[in-house]
């Protein structure tokens, strides 16, 4: 009977590994069959397989008591978050719609829910700086076949219907914020690997992360990687300055060009009505309504 446990003890461990694996795929997936075709498969494909990953997860800690994990700081942080995100859905205007979401993006609670037990689980059984790098390496090399297919697009060659300039995600907006967390992982996996010549190759990857990010028009993203590039060489220089002068001036200008941004952005927003000014702003389900009677 233990030769049968001890077999079975990898064996669940990599189903869940290959789970957490199958997710990275998810900017790829696409439903043309569906009215949302872009947002809603990608959202139930993933869900899906959380649900499924959760039931071996679940059966792998209850006879394998060392996969049990406890929630550090950040991940008690995320259960407060959902704490109240639950909470006040609840206490909302509909809390039905808060919970389901809508049909094209399911964003409400219920995806919150998934999100939070692949959190768990994923932090439960990716222990080790390799078991990352290779999860980090996987979703790079995910994320070049999504800028592939944006540059075949650029190139006049659209493969995916009506991607316009969101690749596989059909919008700018959701590219352009799916490539700055690979900009990130590109900068965690050069963290990790010692290996010069992948760090060479991930290095390039991150250049044409970056590349592809700035021939959209995902105006935000482009701006928050310029600003948080700032931002980042500065902490670097905060945390790790060999003198006490480096880290105060890296401290000094952080605040200043953090509190002048958020002030001028504001300045910004006042100055072409981007903010109300004593009037109300109908909800969309109003406007919506109203368009319908007048039609």
């Amino acid at each position: 009977m233990d030769k049968i446990h001890d077999q079975r003890k990898p064996l669940l461990l990599s189903i869940v590994r290959c789970g957490v694996y199958l997710t990275l795929f998810t900017p790829l997936v696409i439903w043309n069959d569906l009215i949302h075709y872009f947002d809603s498969p990608k959202s139930l494909y993933l869900m899906g397989l959380v649900e499924i990953i959760t039931l071996f997860y679940l059966w792998m800690i209850v006879r394998y008591a060392e996969w049990r994990s406890s929630l550090d700081a950040i991940g008690k942080s995320f259960f407060c978050f959902l704490f109240i995100l639950l909470f006040t859905s609840v206490t909302g205007i509909d809390p039905l719609f808060s919970f389901w979401s809508s049909i094209d993006h399911v964003t409400g609670g219920i995806m919150w829910l998934h999100l939070f037990v692949f959190f768990v689980i994923v932090t439960s059984v990716f222990r080790t700086q390799e078991d990352w790098r290779r999860m980090f390496g996987v979703s790079i090399l995910i994320a070049l076949i999504v800028c592939a297919i944006q540059w075949l697009a650029f190139a006049g060659t659209e493969i995916v219907f009506q991607q316009r300039s969101g690749s596989t995600f059909g919008n700018s907006t959701s590219l352009g914020t799916y490539l700055l967390f690979q900009i990130s992982f590109v900068l965690l996996f050069l963290n990790l690997e010692k290996n010069k010549k992948r760090n060479i190759g991930v290095s390039l990857a991150g250049g044409l992360f970056a590349l592809t990010l700035f021939m959209t028009q995902a105006n935000a993203a482009r701006l928050a990687l310029l600003i948080g590039s700032v931002f980042f060489v500065l902490l670097f220089f905060f945390f790790s300055g060999r003198s006490r002068r480096q880290r105060t001036v890296a401290g000094v200008l952080f605040c200043t060009i953090g509190a002048a941004f958020n002030q001028g952005e504001s300045c910004y927003a006042y100055k072409h009505n981007r903010c109300p000014r004593n009037r109300r702003v109908p909800s969309r389900i109003p406007s919506l309504q109203r368009n319908d009677m007048d039609e």
